[in-house]
């Protein structure tokens, strides 16, 4: 049977990052985001790739997934958050990692296009 594995609570202080496994994010809507985020208490910080615009999408498909392998892989980071939904999530699939996305105990935090992650690693 297999084991649901249940991701870490975030606590105060904690490292969370955005990425955009998805659509294009413009820098205010970041801007804003991170404004949340910190006053939340967090420390926030994003992907290399977050503002590419690859047609309607933020990056290449590589490009996508390698920012949120990234923040799976990082160990300051403790939570990450997907930027916005809309198409592109189910392209990564081919590129990632589920047993280390899983085993990292991080939490997945999106919407929409996001699912598709959520299911995988489900």
């Amino acid at each position: 049977m297999p084991i649901l594995r249940k991701p870490k609570a975030l606590k105060l202080g904690d490292q969370v990052r955005i990425v955009s496994p998805a659509s294009v994010i413009k820098p205010e809507q970041l801007e804003r985001s991170i404004g949340i985020l910190e006053s939340e208490g967090y420390t926030v910080s994003h992907g290399k790739h977050i503002f590419d615009d690859h047609a309607y999408l933020a990056g290449s498909d590589k490009d996508r997934a390698d920012d949120l392998m990234s923040a799976f892989e990082d160990p300051d980071v403790n939570g990450v958050f997907c930027a916005r939904g809309g198409y592109g999530c189910a392209r990564l699939l081919p590129f990632l990692d589920f047993d280390c996305m899983a085993e990292s105990g991080k939490m997945l935090i999106g919407f929409s296009d996001v699912t598709i992650l959520h299911l995988a690693l489900n």
